[in-house]
């Protein structure tokens, strides 16, 4: 047996108030604090994920494949919640992992505003 750290699909991750989170992008997992126990047979392959700040540009597939988190999913509430909104006790955990996503990818630009004049 092992323990494992829970991701979601959005459309595995069910709301407070019915139905099932969206995303617009099949490379979106949502994190959650979840750890299960199961056999280590039913352990299939590593995957690598990316802990991206909201703010911050998603690279492009072609140049970093794996999927990309940033949005927690409280499991027993039923709420979702961006990275930076992770709270005093699970800030420092969320630090960590945005921080080994930075040193394998470098420093991400951060989003354009859409209305932002290009000089």
């Amino acid at each position: 047996m092992v323990i494992g750290q829970r991701f979601y699909r959005p459309g595995e991750a069910e709301k407070k108030d019915g139905g099932f989170w969206q995303s617009n992008n099949t490379r979106e997992l949502f994190y959650s604090f979840h750890k299960d126990e199961f056999p280590a047979e039913s352990v299939m392959h590593r995957f690598v994920v990316h802990f991206i700040p909201p703010k911050m540009q998603i690279p492009p597939r072609t140049e970093q494949p794996g999927f990309i988190v940033q949005k927690m999913y409280l499991t027993k509430r039923k709420l979702l919640f961006k990275l930076k909104d992770a709270g005093a006790n699970k800030e420092e955990e969320i630090d960590l992992l945005v921080q080994k996503t930075k040193s394998r990818l470098g420093n991400l630009p951060n989003i354009q505003p859409k209305d932002a004049v290009a000089h």
